[in-house]
């Protein structure tokens, strides 16, 4: 009877299904749907994750160096987000360390239903009148916001979707698939007017699809992974430089940095404003969005810092990203040596994406997250 139970509590499904239900409510947390969830997202969020935790402890008798090393990484990043009374990302780290157990085509499958569903409903709701599609006029762009609180939600949600989605297809993807995920990603960006998603969902789509025609094509391959993860490396390298040396009475860099949104303006002012630290700093940035009941605060000025690289050293601290790069890129050089250049591809996407967003470590924006500890996974079974 105990061996059965232990086998159920081994099991991959013990971890996906709360794994599963977890990420489903946490994405309705970017919605207006919010308040019909609020009383439920606390305790369905403890008790999945104390199914979660549970699901680790079956395997605390065979830990190895490794899984010690990446248990301490891990509890050291989700204390960090504790003391910020940041939930999504601190469950988030839990999810991602507990997810070397199981086989990651089955957490991205998880991650594609649970997400599309939340995804699904939201707009659908706010397209029949459950929840208001919020409109705003800003900048001479008209925005839909379909249920989100946010404009740019949607769209960034729906990258998400495709990379997984293309990522499942493997070598099996049609040209005709791609095609339509463009397609719907193009008919978002006609509603929410959001430009830099919209591009990122193409180079996704497409640049998924044609590396099918180059995996035989060694030489290209490897000059490709090289570049990819030069991209990895320089991609927060870039960010902190660009903003440190960004001058807005130069015209040049003023107009584009206005193509971006004032992104750059933005980040230079946070950091000449609450500097870098070590640790954790509780900073509120105020953005343009909505409060989960419909409302506008126009009572604060607009400070938002929408690069994860810059926010996320500016709120969670030094040592956090530290710990976040160097796993990020032990993912990278990992899946480049064991050939799946498929991960390599889209976790260096999503690193150059971590410029323009700040939602990047969030499950249901970046599901290659999961790949953080995939060199904690045995290889026979995670088909890393």
């Amino acid at each position: 009877m105990l061996e059965k139970l232990k086998n159920i509590i081994r099991s991959e499904y013990f971890f996906l299904i709360p794994f599963g239900i977890w990420v489903f409510f946490s994405v309705f947390r970017t919605t207006l749907l919010f308040p019909l969830i609020e009383p439920y997202y606390i305790p369905v969020s403890l008790l999945c994750m104390s199914f979660i935790v549970v699901h680790e402890l079956a395997y605390l008798r065979e830990y190895n160096w490794k899984d010690y090393a990446g248990a301490f990484i891990a509890l050291a990043m989700f204390i960090i987000q504790f003391l910020l009374r940041d939930g999504t990302v601190m469950y988030s780290v839990l999810c991602i360390f507990v997810a070397r157990h199981a086989n990651i085509k089955k957490i991205m499958f998880t991650l594609l239903v649970s997400t599309t569903a939340a995804f699904m409903i939201t707009i659908i709701s706010s397209q029949i009148g459950l929840v208001e599609d919020y409109f705003s006029y800003d900048n001479g762009r008209n925005r839909h916001y379909l249920g989100f609180i946010y404009a740019l939600i949607p769209s960034s949600i729906f990258i998400n979707i495709t990379a997984i989605y293309l990522f499942l297809r493997d070598k099996k993807v049609l040209i005709i698939e791609p095609i339509l995920l463009v397609a719907m990603a193009y008919i978002l960006y006609l509603f929410t007017d959001s430009r830099l998603p919209f591009v990122s969902t193409v180079v996704v789509a497409f640049g998924v699809y044609f590396i099918k025609f180059i995996t035989h094509k060694k030489l290209i391959l490897n000059c490709l992974k090289v570049m990819l993860i030069l991209f990895v490396i320089l991609a927060p390298i870039s960010n902190f430089v660009i903003t440190y040396k960004y001058n807005p009475s130069d015209p040049v860099q003023f107009q584009l940095d206005k193509k971006f949104g004032y992104r750059f303006y933005y980040g230079k002012k946070a950091v000449e404003k609450y500097s870098f630290h070590f640790g954790p700093n509780r900073i509120g940035f105020h953005g343009n969005g909505l409060t989960t009941d419909g409302k506008k605060d126009k009572s604060v000025k607009y400070d938002y810092v929408d690069s994860f690289y810059l926010q996320y050293s500016l709120r969670s601290g030094l040592l956090f990203m530290s710990l976040y790069f160097l796993l990020y890129l032990s993912s990278v050089i990992l899946a480049a040596r064991n050939n799946n250049f498929y991960i390599v591809f889209l976790l260096a996407v999503f690193a150059i994406i971590g410029i323009i967003t700040d939602k990047v470590f969030t499950l249901y924006y970046n599901a290659f997250l999961i790949t953080l500890s995939q060199g904690l996974i045995k290889k026979e079974k995670n088909e890393f």
